[in-house]
C-alpha cells in the first residue's frame, strides 16, 4: 500500500474512532442521568399512593349514611331532636375577620411603643 491510502487509512479510523468516543460518552451521561429520572419516578409513584389512599379515606366517609345525612341537615338547615341551629350574621363574621387581622398584624409589628407613639405625633 502507498502511503497516501494509509494516511486516509489512519485517518478514516481516527474519525470513526472519535464518533465512536463521542456516542460512548453520551450513552455514559444518559446511564447517569437515568438514576434521577428513576427517583423521580419513584417519589411520583410514592405521591400517587399517597393520593389513592387519601381518595380511599374520603370515599369510605363519602359512602357512610353519616355523612350523607350531614350533607341534608346542612343543607336544608335542619336539626336532629337534641340539635339547635344558630344562625350568624355575616357582618360578625365579617367583624371577626378583621379583628384577627389586626390581631395577627400587631403580632408581626416589630415597632416599640415610642415609634408608634412618634408616628401617631409626627406623622
Amino acid at each position: 500500500m502507498s502511503t497516501g491510502k494509509k494516511r486516509l487509512l489512519a485517518y478514516v479510523i481516527m474519525v470513526i474512532s472519535v464518533l465512536l468516543s463521542v456516542k460512548l460518552v453520551k450513552d455514559i451521561i444518559k446511564l447517569w442521568h437515568v438514576d434521577d429520572r428513576l427517583i423521580e419516578a419513584e417519589e411520583e409513584l410514592l405521591l400517587a399512593k399517597r393520593e389513592q389512599e387519601e381518595l380511599r379515606r374520603q370515599l369510605k366517609k363519602v359512602e357512610g349514611d353519616e355523612w350523607w345525612e350531614s350533607q341534608v341537615r346542612d343543607t336544608l338547615k335542619m336539626a336532629r331532636k337534641d340539635e339547635r341551629i344558630v344562625v350568624v350574621p355575616e357582618e360578625i363574621l365579617s367583624f371577626e375577620a378583621v379583628e384577627e387581622k389586626r390581631a395577627v398584624k400587631a403580632i408581626e409589628d416589630d415597632t416599640t411603643n415610642a415609634e408608634k407613639w412618634w408616628q401617631v405625633f409626627v406623622y
